[in-house]
């Protein structure tokens, strides 16, 4: 019966009005107060990814900007969904107890029921080489608490040795809320220095 029901999801979702205007109002919600005024780390990481990729299409939140949700229509989100929830671009994964006639019934309906197209896939943004060490600061009197982020950009790919290399200093440095990792340790276990210390 699950099985079904994920086909169904997956293949006539019903893009309701009333559910669209729901995620949408929650999406804008979260910009314009959780992620200005309740979440200094989450600000900080946000101004960050601005900066390092301004003038590319990952130079605004995950969620979009408030400009353009507003923006969104529910007929936006139905020509999305023809376009890129397609056949071409289904992985079934499964895990667990499973049988492979269950396995081609739902690969099998799936196939039949999403849409097909042909994808041209999107090039890799370019951003602008960061010249000298450029700071944001962002004024916030009622924050709590003060959140630094760094980065820079690179031109490492999944798939490449550097990238595997990356992920694994990457874990020993400390991912998130990982209370054993080095920086964690030296600089707030040790010197007692701040609250949490991450790397991404």
């Amino acid at each position: 019966a699950f099985a079904d029901l994920l086909v169904e999801i997956a293949t006539k979702s019903a893009f309701q009005e009333a559910d669209f205007q729901r995620l949408r109002d929650r999406a804008v919600s979260s910009i314009e107060n959780d992620l200005r005024y309740a979440s200094g780390e989450d600000t900080g990481k946000a101004a960050l990814m601005e900066r390092v990729y301004r003038g590319t299409r990952y130079a605004h939140p995950e969620l979009g900007t408030v400009e353009s949700l507003k923006r969104l229509t529910l007929d936006d989100v139905r020509r999305f969904a023809r376009t890129h929830f397609t056949r071409e671009r289904c992985v079934l994964g499964m895990g667990g107890s499973f049988t492979q006639p269950l396995v081609a019934r739902v690969s099998g309906a799936l196939a039949a029921g999403l849409p097909t197209a042909n994808h041209e896939r999107t090039p890799a943004p370019q951003p602008a080489p960061l010249v000298g060490r450029p700071v944001v600061l962002i004024d916030n009197p009622s924050a709590i608490g003060s959140s630094i982020s760094m980065g820079v950009p690179i031109s490492a790919r999944r798939g490449t040795r550097e990238f595997v290399a990356l992920w694994i200093a990457n874990s020993w440095l400390g991912e998130h809320r990982n209370s054993g990792s080095h920086l964690y340790q030296v600089i707030r276990e040790e010197r007692g220095i701040n609250y949490g210390n991450y790397s991404y």
